[in-house]
C-alpha cells in the first residue's frame, strides 16, 4: 500500500465547506491527514459534518474576519488531534462588479471592507492564531490567489485590489516566520465547483460564478490556452506539495500559478470593451 503523505498530521483548511475548500479538504483526507475547518455558512458546516468521517474532521462554524474564530479553530485543531502542521487558506469573497469607479457610493465603504477583510485580514489573523503550533511542527501555510492577484480586468475590481494586497502578506509572512514556517500561496484558475459569494453590500451575497456568467465554460474553452474548466481536485496536487515537509523544504515566499495559462494572456480586453459600451452602466 502506498504511503500516505500526511499520515499523522493535522491541517486547518478556511472555507472549506465548498469550492476549492471541500476538494482540499477531501485530498487531504485520503493522504491520511486529520483536518479542522473553519465554515461561515451553518448549511455547510452540517454537511460537512454529516459528509465526513467525524473521527477525523472537527468543523468550526464561524467567520475568519474574526481573530477569536481562528484561535478557536487553531485550539480545537490541536485539541483534537493533538497537532498542527499546515494552514490552508481558502476563505474568500468576491464583487460582480468589474470596475471600482461603478460601485455605488453609498455602498462603496461597506463592499470594500468585506472584500477587504475577508481576503486580507482574514488570512492574516489565521496566520497570526496558527503560527505557534506550526512553529512547533516545523509546519507551513498556503494561502490562495487568483489570477487578479497579477491581471486587472475581469469582472471583479475590488476583488482585484484584495488579492494583490494578500499577495504582498504570503511575501511578509515567509519573510517574518522563516526558517521553522514556509509561507506559499497558490495562484489558481476558475473552479468548476466554486461557490464564492459577493458582498452584502452590492446584493452580491448569493451570487455565484455561474450565476454571474452562465457561458462560463464556453468562454474558457474558446479563449484559454488549455481549454479546460478544472475542478477543485485539479488543484489539490500543488497544494499538497507546497504543504509537505518532505516534498518541499526550500520553496517559501512563493506564488505559483496554477491556472490553465491564463496569466500568459492577463484577463483581456472583454470586460474593458464591456464598460466604453455601457454594459455595465455609465463612467460619466
Amino acid at each position: 500500500m502506498p504511503k500516505m503523505q500526511f499520515e499523522g498530521q493535522a491541517v486547518l483548511v478556511t472555507g472549506g465547506g465548498s469550492g476549492l475548500g471541500r476538494g482540499l479538504i477531501e485530498a487531504f483526507l485520503e493522504e491520511g491527514a486529520k483536518v479542522g475547518v473553519i465554515e461561515v455558512s451553518p448549511k455547510k458546516a452540517a454537511a460537512l459534518r454529516s459528509d465526513l468521517d467525524p473521527d477525523r474532521v472537527e468543523v468550526i462554524e464561524g467567520d475568519v474576519r474574526e481573530a477569536e474564530v481562528n484561535r478557536e479553530a487553531v485550539g480545537r485543531t490541536v485539541a483534537r488531534f493533538g497537532r498542527l502542521d499546515s494552514f490552508i487558506q481558502c476563505a474568500g469573497i468576491c464583487d460582480y462588479q468589474p470596475s471600482i469607479c461603478l460601485v455605488p457610493e453609498d455602498a462603496l465603504e461597506a463592499a470594500y471592507r468585506q472584500v477587504m477583510d475577508v481576503n486580507v485580514l482574514g488570512p492574516i489573523h489565521g496566520a497570526r492564531a496558527a503560527a505557534p503550533e506550526l512553529r512547533k511542527t516545523g509546519g507551513s501555510m498556503v494561502m490562495t490567489l487568483s489570477t487578479a492577484a497579477f491581471s486587472p480586468g475581469g469582472p471583479h475590481g475590488l476583488y482585484i485590489v484584495a488579492k494583490h494586497a494578500l499577495a504582498g502578506a504570503v511575501k511578509q509572512l515567509a519573510y517574518e516566520l522563516a526558517p521553522s514556517i514556509r509561507v506559499n500561496a497558490v495562484t489558481p484558475g476558475p473552479i468548476r465547483e466554486s461557490q464564492i459569494g459577493g458582498p452584502q453590500a452590492l446584493g452580491q451575497a448569493a451570487l455565484t460564478p455561474s450565476d454571474f456568467f452562465p457561458e462560463i465554460e464556453t468562454s474558457l474553452r474558446e479563449s484559454t490556452p488549455l481549454g479546460i474548466y478544472p475542478s477543485a481536485r485539479d488543484y489539490a496536487p500543488i497544494y499538497l506539495l507546497l504543504a509537505d515537509r518532505e516534498r518541499n523544504r526550500i520553496a517559501t515566499g512563493s506564488l505559483v500559478t496554477w491556472d490553465i495559462g491564463i496569466t500568459l494572456a492577463g484577463h483581456g480586453m472583454g470586460a474593458a470593451h464591456a464598460l466604453r459600451a455601457g454594459a455595465f452602466g455609465s463612467m460619466e
